[in-house]
């Protein structure tokens, strides 16, 4: 569990680069898997969106800094447009949990030479911000990994989850998958008894064999992101009532109500607090939606559950658009 305060404001050393010439919003999104770019004008209209891989560990914070300003500019360029014309930039980066850590990253971007200031921290917060501007809400993000959020009334950051897939995201993709999966070949091993669902999986999937599964399971490009890919299937044999594609459903679907309960108490949010889902496993299948909604409307009837209607970059704009609103008009309100 880590605690961070919410909405660490971007450091004053940043200050030099003020921005005020340009009139673009740029918002970054992302993190290890992969990272996106949201150009927008100061209404909130998108002009341009790219994504790309993202930035790994192993890089420093002024390889980091090189990576965004080369996409930015990128970016920019392919709509006719410069850095000089973008404002301010608001990053929202997996790994940024501490302000020391985001201070840092401004700091090399600025060193950089990058002619806008960037207000930089974690995906989450970002998220969070998408999910409700103020007070307390939990947001649980699913998809190919998953990772638990939640803002307490005082604004500080709760987490929980998201250390990978080699310690088990409840309720991700690729854990939803890896479940699935091991039944497979325990079946195939005889240590469980279920040879219908193993056909009807290797059917469904298009494989003749579960010898012909894990050579593509195996294949040398194979990632985490591929093995979630079998999550879908598993969703669309639940549906349709297969009992072990249930289980499986079912038993991450418990485990993700276990994060919840874990971050309620620990942010110790009251009653009408909302519990936000968002990110594509459960955007993109209305099943897992609503099992996952119901599940978690029986187990805590106190806080309504309910999809994120936007995406999680909007914390991003909601950010930067505060910012210009009070450097450029003396502390106007955002609009």
């Amino acid at each position: 569990m880590e605690t961070e305060k919410f909405g660490t404001p971007a450091p004053d050393r940043n200050s030099q680069n003020t921005g005020t010439s340009g009139q673009l919003i740029l918002v970054v999104d992302g993190g290890r898997t992969h990272l996106r770019l949201i150009l927008f004008d100061r209404a909130g209209e998108i002009i341009a969106r790219s994504r790309q891989q993202g930035l790994p560990l192993t890089l420093s914070e002024t390889d980091w800094a090189e990576l965004l300003i080369e996409s930015a500019a990128r970016l920019a360029a392919g709509q006719e447009k410069t850095l000089e014309e973008i404002c301010i930039a608001s990053a929202g980066l997996a790994g940024l949990g501490r302000k020391e850590d985001c201070d840092l990253l401004a700091q090399s971007l600025a060193d950089g030479g990058s002619p806008f200031p960037w207000l930089i921290e974690s995906d989450g917060h970002m998220a969070l911000r998408a999910a409700a501007e103020t007070g307390p809400v939990v947001l649980c993000l699913l998809g190919t990994g998953s990772v638990f959020f939640a803002r307490d009334q005082e604004g500080n950051l709760h987490r929980t989850g998201g250390w990978g897939a080699l310690f088990e995201d409840a309720g991700s993709g690729f854990e939803i998958a890896r479940q699935a999966l091991l039944q497979i070949f325990r079946i195939e091993d005889g240590l469980e008894d279920n040879t219908t669902w193993r056909r009807c999986f290797l059917d469904a999937g298009g494989f003749a064999s579960v010898q012909a599964l894990r050579g593509e399971l195996y294949r040398a490009s194979a990632e985490v992101s591929e093995w979630a890919g079998f999550a879908p299937l598993v969703l669309s044999l639940a549906e349709r009532g297969e009992p072990a594609a249930c289980a499986v459903v079912e038993g991450q679907v418990q485990k993700v109500c276990r994060c919840v309960g874990s971050l309620i108490q620990k942010a110790d949010l009251p009653p009408g607090a909302a519990i936000v889902s968002a990110y594509g496993l459960v955007q993109g299948s209305s099943f897992y939606f609503r099992v996952l909604q119901e599940a978690l409307q029986a187990t805590f009837p106190e806080y309504p559950a309910r999809i994120l209607d936007k995406e999680t970059f909007w914390g991003g704009w909601i950010r930067a658009r505060t910012w210009m609103e009070s450097h450029l008009h003396g502390g106007a309100p955002p609009k």
